[in-house]
């Protein structure tokens, strides 16, 4: 994001809007985010939308896990490699209006 719009709520408001719609398909328990460890504004978007962090590291940082619900289960490594390769089939393009 460009340095004029930082602490305007953009990136809360569009990674909000993201994880309520991935949240809301299908077989969908949880949604997992990593970001640099020396990056306090993405960690605290993270912590607003209710992220928790993992206690592990990705190849960027620390993970974080938002869940649908309390019970939900850690996901596992199988599971969270079939949903990137899922994420990596949709479509990019924007209609146009």
């Amino acid at each position: 994001m460009i340095e004029a719009f930082w602490g305007r709520g953009y990136a809360t408001e569009s990674a909000g809007a993201m994880c309520r719609w991935a949240l809301a398909q299908p077989g969908v328990t949880a949604v997992e985010a990593e970001t640099a460890p020396d990056n306090a504004a993405s960690i605290r978007v993270l912590a607003k939308l209710g992220f928790q962090p993992t206690g592990t590291l990705g190849e960027e940082g620390p993970r974080f896990l938002l869940k649908k619900s309390p019970d939900t289960p850690l996901l596992s490594h199988h599971v969270r490699q079939y949903a990137v390769s899922e994420l990596n089939n949709i479509s990019t393009e924007v209609p146009q209006c």
